[in-house]
This record gives C-alpha cells, structure tokens and sequence, in this order.
C-alpha cells in the first residue's frame, strides 16, 4: 500500500507523481492523506494524478475551517489513517 501525503510540495513533485503512477500500474492501494484543504490542492494536481487518485477515498489532515470536505480536526484525521 501507497500513503500519498499530498502537499503542495508533493503535488508538485515528479518523483511523488511517479511513485502514485507506478501504485497505480501494479494495482496497490494507494491512501492520499491531504495536508491541508481540498481547494488549495485540488489546483495543483495535474490531470493524470487527479485521474489516479479520483476513485479512492481522501483523508483531509487539517487544523483549519473545514471546506465540505476536510476534517477540522487534525488529531482525528490522523487516527482515521493510522
């Protein structure tokens, strides 16, 4: 399994969006943990990793207002990973 910590750091590197591309091709469960908010990420991503990662199930780690899809609290998005 792939736990993909999605940064705009991250979404931004080529070795992350290899690394999410090769799960994806061997058929590993791939687990994006969001650092931040969908609205600052989802811009970022290109589309093929937005393809990727559209069919599984995103864990939102933020301690900010929550935006509809994020949780608002970082310790129980954290506890919902582990």
């Amino acid at each position: 399994a792939v736990v993909f910590l999605l940064s705009e750091n991250s979404a931004k590197s080529k070795y992350c969006k290899d690394e999410v591309a090769l799960a994806y091709m061997s058929d590993k469960p791939i687990f994006p943990a969001v650092l931040g908010s969908f609205a600052e990420i989802s811009p970022i991503l290109d589309f093929g990793t937005k393809l990727i990662l559209s069919s599984v199930q995103w864990t939102f780690l933020n301690d900010g207002a929550s935006d509809g899809y994020s949780s608002s609290n970082f310790e129980e998005g954290v506890t919902s990973v582990a």
